[in-house]
């Protein structure tokens, strides 16, 4: 450089100031405004903004107590669609190429909308790997997100969600949660699903799944239940959920969905006499009258088993029900009633 051309302005008042240091280093050059020093540029060839001491190439320092401080600002001053601008990081390579990150923020519109967009370079090209549009949605494999989270991949899998620990959990609530919903991994390779704060549904690594509280119950006669009409069978075995009242005989349904019922009996030692067992629903006969007949030829008959598959909405209650002779119940053996919940 041959020259250095200091002007000054008649309507300023301003001073520029080139100094050199105290001391026998050269090549620093200090630029004050009103505040004092502007811009360094030390013996080691770094320049600072609002530092005297930059520990990089670039560094610009603002002092911004209590709020937010934008020490740079890159603008690009077009004002149609598509007058984007960012910021690149490049690299060479070894075939005297380059490669390069960016971020951008890409004018979607003349309106002030701006997606934030992040890129990187694979194989010397430049593709983008996500973006924020401006409607706060984040896009990653996708340039349209239409969720807050939007993953798009030619691939079989999306997304990993790893934890270090011997449980991983992807928790769901929404504006009236008041305990987890959550899906994950526990250890063995197993899948869980929890509900409540507690687990629900299990598959475990060899594909086996359990679900501890679905609805079912299981009961059998007692000597003093009734032995015509209504039954009510007393001694319960299994009643998951409670659904099931030993002393109306009824199973109301806590949820809609199919259900899977069945019961087997021996008759009460009415030689001669037709027994007939019916499910009730709501107090009617389930699917057109379907029941257990036992014939009249013996004192107590053979045992006989029937079943029922039926719709329930939730509340809907059925029960057995014995509409002609009677039934043996002096004995846990012979007269069984159970249902469960199917889906």
């Amino acid at each position: 450089m041959s020259k250095v051309k200091i002007e000054g302005n008649a309507s300023g008042t301003g001073t520029l100031t080139i100094s050199a240091p105290n001391t026998n280093t050269d090549r620093t050059l200090t630029l004050p405004d009103q505040a004092g020093e502007f811009v360094t540029a030390d013996s080691s060839g770094n320049v600072g903004i609002g530092t005297s001491s930059p520990s990089s190439k670039l560094e610009a320092s603002v002092s911004s107590a209590g709020s937010t401080g934008y020490p740079l600002r890159a603008r690009n001053s077009g004002t149609t669609t598509g007058s984007s601008v960012g910021l690149a990081l490049t690299t060479n390579t070894s075939n005297g190429g380059n490669a390069s990150c960016t971020v951008v923020a890409d004018a979607t519109s003349s309106n002030g909308n701006l997606d934030l967009v992040f890129s990187n370079s694979s194989t010397g090209n430049l593709t983008e790997r996500m973006r924020i549009d401006s409607s706060g949605n984040v896009g990653i494999g996708t340039s349209s997100p239409i969720t807050p989270l939007h993953i798009s991949t030619s691939g079989n899998t999306a997304a990993i969600f790893h934890s270090t620990t011997d449980n991983s959990n992807l928790v769901f609530t929404d504006a009236s949660t008041t305990a987890n919903v959550a899906i994950g991994a526990v250890s063995g390779n197993n899948f869980r699903v929890q509900v409540n704060n507690g687990e629900r549904m299990r598959i475990d690594s060899a594909g086996r799944v359990t679900m501890p509280y679905q609805p079912m119950f299981d009961v059998s006669a007692n000597s003093s239940d009734s032995t015509t009409g209504y039954l009510a069978l007393s001694y319960v075995h299994t009643n998951v959920g409670s659904h099931y009242s030993a002393s109306t005989g009824r199973f109301t349904a806590p949820i809609s969905g199919y259900y899977d019922f069945s019961a087997s009996a021996i008759k009460n030692n009415l030689n001669g006499t037709v027994t007939r067992l019916y499910l009730m629903k709501n107090g009617n006969y389930a699917l057109n009258n379907r029941h257990l007949r036992l014939d009249a030829g013996q004192d107590y008959g053979d045992n006989g088993f029937v079943f029922w598959t039926l719709y329930l909405n939730a509340n809907d209650y059925v029960q057995l029900y014995c509409g002609a002779g009677a039934i043996y119940v002096s004995s846990q053996e012979y007269t069984h009633f159970r249902g469960r919940l199917i889906g």
